[in-house]
C-alpha cells in the first residue's frame, strides 16, 4: 500500500473509502496544525523544561505511528 501515510491522505483506515468523504481544504487545515504545533512547542519564560516522563501525547503518537506501519489484514 504505497499511498498510505503520504501527503493529503486520511489517518484512520478503519473505514473502507466508500463509507468516508473525502476531506475538503478547510478540513485539512482546522485546526491550525502549524499554530497548534507552534503553541505545544513555544518556550515558557522558564526557559527549556525537559520532560521527566513520557507522555499521553507521545504514547499517542506512537500508537498512531505503529498502526500505521502495519498492516492488520490477512494476507493468507
Amino acid at each position: 500500500m504505497p499511498n498510505m501515510g503520504c501527503a493529503m491522505s486520511r489517518f484512520g483506515r478503519n473505514f473502507p473509502r466508500k463509507y468516508c468523504q473525502k476531506p475538503t481544504e478547510e478540513d485539512l487545515w482546522t485546526p491550525n496544525p502549524v499554530l497548534i504545533s507552534d503553541r505545544f512547542m513555544a518556550r515558557t519564560p522558564e526557559g527549556f523544561v525537559p520532560a521527566s516522563t513520557l507522555n499521553l501525547l507521545a504514547a499517542a503518537w506512537i500508537q498512531f505511528q505503529t498502526h500505521d506501519w502495519f498492516n492488520h489484514e490477512d494476507v493468507s
